[in-house]
């Protein structure tokens, strides 16, 4: 689970689709509450509640596989931010 600051976990989750990267948003019990549940949990501040998005790995995911999320998640956060200001 990570929370990005003043990025929405859709808008995050739809830039990474490009790659086949598919992440999920908010906690994993399909609650309508659940990122707000979640944020609670965390006890995170306002600016990060809407920007939760979830990652699963397994066994069966490479180093490799790891490394390419990471330089698009950071890539495309990076991108969304300059675009809104931040």
């Amino acid at each position: 689970c990570l929370a990005f600051k003043g990025i929405k976990s859709e808008v995050l989750m739809h830039a990474l689709e490009k790659y086949d990267i598919v992440v999920g948003t908010g906690s994993a019990c399909n609650s309508l509450k659940g990122n707000l549940r979640l944020s609670e949990e965390l006890k995170l501040k306002d600016e990060y509640s809407n920007g939760i998005i979830r990652i699963s790995v397994s066994e069966f995911n490479t180093e490799k596989e790891c490394e390419f999320l990471s330089d698009k998640l950071i890539f495309e956060y990076k991108k969304l931010k300059n675009i809104i200001g931040g």
